[in-house]
């Protein structure tokens, strides 16, 4: 990424939105080494609070970042997918590019143990995020589409249905891999540059 504009990237975690997990240290210090700036925004998805007041706290930040001065992006990561694309929909002008890792963006119509039902059995804010996420992407036009990446397992993840990942007419990428935890990671890892590069442009490439 360039470092000739001040740009932040939000990073938005899962469901175990821990800031002590070894992937989130290794992370943040692969990113900053490369002279990003980062701000990690945990909503914490299983306190029982509402979504909306999840929602509000990431909204917050952003604006609290474009008022000094930043360019502000946002990485959602898996259930951070959602509440990354519902946060573009509320702030449109202020939020520069969306990357979605691994996040589920809507129902699916999936039963059993990869149904919305099951697994947002823990948190109903997730579950109210990725409902909104869902309205929003059908009401979705070209501008938001071309700030919008979607990242997903290639050879299938076990948790997110990969139609449920997918932003059809948004920049869609699979990792050559499979498996829910080990896409997030390689995609935040090796697979950062990529993320930057399209940080940094202005095309969009549909699917």
């Amino acid at each position: 990424m360039s470092n000739e504009a001040k740009h932040s990237i939000i990073l938005v975690p899962g469901l175990d939105d821990g800031p002590d997990t070894w992937l989130m240290r290794l992370i943040l210090r692969l990113w900053r080494s490369d002279g990003i700036k980062v701000d990690l925004c945990r909503v914490q998805w299983k306190d029982g609070v509402s979504y909306p007041s999840k929602l509000e706290k990431l909204l917050r930040l952003i604006d609290d970042l474009t008022k000094t001065g930043y360019t502000v992006s946002l990485v959602g990561i898996s259930a951070g997918g959602s509440a990354a694309i519902n946060a573009l929909f509320a702030h449109p002008d202020k939020v520069h590019k969306v990357i979605n890792i691994c996040g589920r963006l809507k129902d699916g119509g999936y039963l059993g143990f990869r149904s919305l039902e099951r697994q947002s059995r823990s948190s109903l804010a997730f579950r109210e995020s990725v409902l909104l996420s869902e309205q929003n992407l059908i009401k979705a036009n070209r501008t938001h589409l071309k700030k919008i990446m979607s990242i997903r397992a290639r050879f299938g993840d076990e948790l997110v249905p990969s139609d449920t990942s997918v932003v059809t007419g948004g920049y869609n990428v699979s990792v050559p891999v499979a498996e829910h935890g080990l896409t997030i990671a390689i995609a935040l890892t090796l697979w950062r540059h990529t993320i930057m590069q399209f940080l940094d442009s202005d095309d969009i490439a549909t699917s």
